[in-house]
């Protein structure tokens, strides 16, 4: 009994010692942790950068002196939707090459202006004004359609056709499928029963200070007969009543590769295979393609003689149809 009381006093005294060396322990691992860790206490998190990169610059914020100033850009942006919204998505041409397919041609110069500007106290724009368009009949003449209220297309009889004629000239053909045309009678009248066109179906448009006009043949500008409603080509100067601006509906949005050949849209590689397909005999039914290097297209392309180059070419090959 004595033997196992020595025993039970010597466990209780290891337990006391093996309790005191963990308490110790963890006391002292917490010391070298915070003593560790105490240089990075200030350091900054952020992204991680290598040697040699340079740090995003920091934009200095302008304040605008005044409260609610827009920039001119998005001013003339806001004007141009709001123009394109009141006019159905018909928006207004100002160069001659946007003149090509579907048009309007909207008169201004017998109706006020289309201000709109803010009016004072208020946050809402002036309303537009209704829009009138040269519109054709099929009794043969050019009248001045019914007022169109905001946000009301063009009707479909008001809706022309524009065909280049050249470099400064055009033609419009009705939904009749006839051309307008500048009388040279006593009454200077257009009328729309061309089936071709001649010298008198050719209008010049005139661009100048943000107004348009459209030349006739007989150097005189197109206008509105007030008494009878009739377009006439009969003023010699372009004054405020031959004012107009034509419009298109076409896409705004442009994809340089529709300028291109469907062949050309992929690369010179597959222009050549789609161009050898295209032009082949086909008297073993075996597409034979040149098999020297395809860096020479590309040169080709960028002085502008890739086709004479393809040509070339095929010709080595003696299985175009068109060159052998």
């Amino acid at each position: 009994e004595r033997t196992i009381r020595v025993f039970l006093d010597g466990l209780r005294f290891w337990e006391i010692v093996l309790r005191s060396l963990i308490f110790y322990s963890i006391a002292l691992f917490e010391k070298l942790y915070s003593l560790l860790m105490d240089p990075y206490a200030n350091v900054k998190s952020g992204k991680l950068r290598f040697k040699g990169e340079k740090g995003e610059s920091k934009k200095r914020k302008h304040k605008s002196s005044k409260r609610g100033s827009l920039r001119p850009s998005k001013v003339a942006k806001s004007a141009f939707n709001e123009d394109l919204e009141a006019h159905a998505g018909w928006w207004e041409i100002s160069k001659f090459v946007d003149i090509i397919g579907p048009v309007a041609i909207q008169m201004t110069g017998l109706v006020p202006s289309q201000d709109t500007s803010t009016v004072i106290g208020s946050d809402q724009p002036k309303p537009f004004p209704p829009a009138y368009y040269l519109s054709a009949s099929d009794d043969g003449f050019i009248n001045l359609g019914p007022p169109r209220k905001s946000g009301e297309p063009p009707a479909p009889e008001e809706i022309f056709t524009a065909v280049k004629v050249s470099d400064t000239k055009v033609a419009f053909k009705t939904g009749y499928d006839k051309y307008i045309t500048a009388d040279t009678g006593a009454e200077n009248i257009i009328t729309a029963a061309a089936d071709a066109i001649g010298p008198r179906e050719q209008f010049e448009p005139i661009f100048q200070d943000g107004k348009t006009a459209l030349l006739g043949f007989s150097n005189c500008f197109v206008s509105i007969d007030q008494a009878s409603d009739r377009a006439i080509c009969r003023a010699q100067k372009a004054g405020p009543t031959e004012m107009l601006i034509v419009r298109s509906n076409k896409d705004l949005t442009h994809n340089p590769l529709y300028d291109l050949p469907e062949e050309e849209r992929h690369g010179t590689k597959k222009a050549e295979l789609l161009y050898v397909r295209k032009f082949q005999s086909w008297q073993d039914k075996k597409i034979r393609l040149n098999r020297e290097d395809t860096v020479a297209l590309k040169e080709a392309k960028r002085d502008g003689n890739l086709h004479e180059t393809m040509l070339d070419r095929r010709e080595k090959m003696k299985s175009d149809r068109y060159c052998k």
